[in-house]
């Protein structure tokens, strides 16, 4: 019914599990193996396979390997691993520049501080996630 259409809607991987469920129409799980189980990490992007603009999300948000980053809007912010970039933020308007190519920190530093602080707040909240699940499992070790 839509094939050849381009949608614009963005997605992460941390939408995949989400798609994949609501695709099977089964229930995100509150636990498993009696193990509470986290909130879905992103949304299902099967409402945006017929129709752009009907996934509503503040942020999408990611670190991995040293990489970071954080996106709200046409703006996203990055950095890459210290070993490459010294982990500098880069800020990139990516309605004008999907490339990545010109790098806008020093002209809009309200902007990066902005991103840059609720890239913090969300590291800080899965920092506590981490935490939680490192305290759980020293417990069960000592057991």
């Amino acid at each position: 019914k839509c094939t050849g259409v381009l949608r614009h809607e963005p997605g992460h991987f941390i939408d995949i599990a989400p798609t994949v469920m609501d695709a099977a129409k089964v229930d995100w799980p509150e636990k498993i193996n009696g193990q509470e189980v986290p909130a879905k990490p992103g949304f299902s992007l099967k409402r945006a396979f017929t129709k752009d603009g009907t996934i509503k999300r503040e942020y999408i948000w990611w670190a991995h390997s040293g990489n970071r980053a954080i996106r709200m809007n046409d703006w996203k912010l990055s950095a890459c691993s210290k070993a490459y970039t010294n982990g500098k933020w880069e800020l990139y308007d990516l309605k004008t520049d999907r490339c990545e190519m010109n790098n806008l920190a020093s002209q809009h530093p309200e902007i990066l501080e902005k991103l840059a602080k609720k890239w913090d707040e969300t590291a800080e909240t899965f920092s506590k996630i981490l935490d939680v699940k490192k305290k759980k499992k020293r417990k069960r070790e000592k057991r």
